[in-house]
């Protein structure tokens, strides 16, 4: 059993580290899968020792008592061009994983500001990455009611973090909402367009859905493609006759816009690292335990050792 699945707490990440020695804490994260483990040497083949070298990060390297050779175990790794301690790195994982707030973490931690912040985009760039590696995120299926509809987001221009001149850049997401399973998909589209918007429905919703749209013509089409399509008329009613409307989709609106204001992203170029990171949780990080672990196994995919 790993020794990282029994954190449970920020406690625990402490009272880990506080028992383990400095070549402890290598062999520890070697196991872990997070640190390059012991290989031979590529040049004479003998196998390398751990050498303590406090000219490499965590203060051991790989060494080849026949060449006199030392290489970095974070070669290649997610602690390669990091300069922080392996037991700081995860006790702002948890943090960030407990949503506090960069402030919140720097208050708590006396670590610097910019260090924090690098790190949350460090985890953000994670989580996009796992978004766009994993198979596309279906919902929907026979019987389900998905509700669809796009929404306009305005990227404003920015030097050294002001905000330049009005107005901006505005680009468009489709959302998708299972009414049944309560979940839904966020993506970034170029255009709103049919030739946009079809592929990605089909791409994220399942065959035989139920799909509930307003009348935007990009929308034409989805009863010949396996779907059952029905409309509501916004410019008459929120609700048509049948029932049919698109209050669940604008509700998922309403929390994820909530979750970039909360972060002051709203009119960010950031913003869509933020879109990435709250539709990551919302499929494997419903809590902090969760969000923390899978952080954990995703850095090990996108850094294979």
């Amino acid at each position: 059993m790993s020794v990282l699945s029994r954190v449970l707490s920020l406690r625990d990440v402490y009272k880990l580290f506080e028992r383990l020695s400095e070549r402890e804490i290598v062999i520890f994260l070697q196991q872990e899968g997070l640190l390059c483990s012991l290989k031979r040497c590529s040049k004479c083949r003998t196998m390398c020792t751990l050498n303590k070298n406090q000219d490499y990060k965590g203060g051991y390297a790989s060494y080849c008592r026949k060449c006199k050779k030392f290489n970095s175990l974070t070669a290649r790794t997610f602690f390669e061009k990091t300069q922080i301690q392996f037991e700081d790195f995860f006790v702002i994982l948890f943090m960030w994983a407990s949503n506090i707030s960069v402030k919140g973490v720097v208050n708590l931690t006396q670590m610097s500001k910019v260090l924090v912040v690098q790190y949350f985009r460090y985890f953000r760039d994670v989580c996009s990455w796992k978004l766009c590696d994993a198979p596309p995120k279906q919902i929907g299926g026979v019987g389900h009611i998905v509700e669809i509809d796009e929404s306009a987001v305005t990227k404003r221009k920015y030097n050294r973090g002001k905000r330049v001149g009005r107005g901006g850049k505005t680009v468009w997401v489709l959302g998708m909402y299972d009414k049944e399973d309560k979940e839904g998909v966020i993506i970034h589209v170029e255009k709103r367009d049919k030739a946009t918007m079809l592929p990605e429905i089909q791409r994220h919703v399942k065959w035989g859905s139920i799909i509930w749209t307003d009348q935007w013509a990009a929308y034409n089409g989805l009863d010949n493609v396996g779907y059952i399509h029905e409309t509501v008329n916004h410019s008459r009613e929120f609700k048509s006759k049948t029932g049919v409307c698109t209050n669940g989709i604008e509700g998922y609106w309403r929390t994820l816009k909530g979750y970039c204001r909360s972060k002051g992203v709203m009119n960010s170029k950031f913003l869509f690292e933020y879109v990435d990171e709250f539709m990551w949780a919302e499929q494997y990080g419903k809590d902090v335990l969760s969000k923390f672990h899978n952080m954990i196994t995703h850095i090990k995919e996108h850094y294979p050792i």
